[in-house]
């Protein structure tokens, strides 16, 4: 499955409401302990992001502080248990835009021989 990629998102401009073009990406797979997620648009705005389990139940939330036209940002997913979750991004006119499917995966522990 494709962690980037590119969506259309509704936004109010000088010249009245436009579709503008954003450009998304998730690393690193396999997510264990974060999901990085960075989103390029022409034009500043603001976007919303939520994390969502199985039960369409939010477990995490992201939104930034300012509009910008370049977000960054690590979710930490470490306590969540491993399974099927959803990135839902919304636009600047808070309807969802994108929604990502992902695989939070377990933590493998290494076993170390002592001889």
């Amino acid at each position: 499955m494709p962690y980037s990629g590119s969506f259309y998102v509704v936004a109010n401009t000088a010249k009245g409401q436009e579709q503008i073009n954003v450009n998304y990406s998730l690393s690193t797979p396999p997510f264990v302990n974060s999901v990085n997620m960075q989103m390029n648009t022409p034009d500043p705005m603001m976007m919303m992001v939520k994390i969502l389990n199985l039960n369409s139940e939010t477990v995490m939330n992201w939104m930034p502080s300012q509009k910008s036209n370049r977000y960054g940002h690590s979710f930490d997913i470490s306590n969540l248990s491993a399974g099927t979750y959803k990135m839902e991004i919304y636009g600047p006119d808070s309807k969802i835009a994108k929604t990502i499917n992902f695989q939070k995966q377990a933590e493998t522990s290494q076993i170390h021989s002592g001889n």
